[in-house]
């Protein structure tokens, strides 16, 4: 409701003495996620930095679908918990900072996320990490035991800016779906199918 946006933008306004300007934007953030459309939002500065590792969402279960070459131990893993909450309780903090399911679609939420998950200014202001320093990823590898990983944050610097970060796949071959994500049209023929 307008009253209610409203209370948020007021509530922010008088926060912001107290905020770092990073915690302004997700603040900003979720004030645009409560408008409910997911064309409506406040688009994430490019000064924010990024863990170097790509996740996404298999079912219930986020993946490490690539990583920096110092985290090859991160390929393919399951992630459980981010500075250690369960990743659910992030997942529903991080939902807040763009619109719902109730407004949009499960699949948005889902592919949303990946990115929100993997922003240390995001994470720091929802409490999730204690600051903008490396967070710890609780992993575990298919049959193996959970193992804790303190991945540090890169800036994205213009040469590594890019659907990959430079990061290592977790697949030797990319599915078909996710070679050209850098083409807005494309098309390959199947002979077999």
């Amino acid at each position: 409701s307008k009253e209610a946006f409203e209370k948020a933008v007021a509530e922010l306004d008088a926060a912001i003495p107290t905020l770092q300007p990073h915690q302004v934007v997700v603040r900003l953030q979720q004030i645009a996620a409560l408008v409910g459309d997911g064309h409506t939002g406040v688009h994430t500065p490019d000064a924010f930095k990024r863990y170097p590792v790509a996740l996404w969402w298999f079912g219930n279960e986020l993946r490490v679908t690539g990583a920096g070459k110092e985290y090859p131990q991160a390929l393919g893993a399951r992630v459980l918990e981010i500075g250690g909450m369960p990743l659910d309780e992030v997942q529903a903090r991080v939902s807040r900072c763009f619109p719902s399911a109730e407004n949009e679609n499960a699949w948005y939420v889902l592919s949303t996320s990946v990115a929100f998950l993997t922003m240390p200014e995001v994470l720091q202001t929802l409490g999730v990490v204690p600051d903008l320093g490396p967070a710890t990823f609780t992993l575990q590898a298919d049959g193996g035991e959970p193992f804790d990983l303190a991945i540090t944050p890169v800036a994205l610097a213009q040469e590594n800016v890019g659907p990959a970060l430079r990061l290592t796949p977790a697949v030797r071959e990319e599915p078909l779906f996710r070679q050209r994500m850098n083409e807005a049209f494309w098309f390959t023929y199947l002979p077999e199918s």
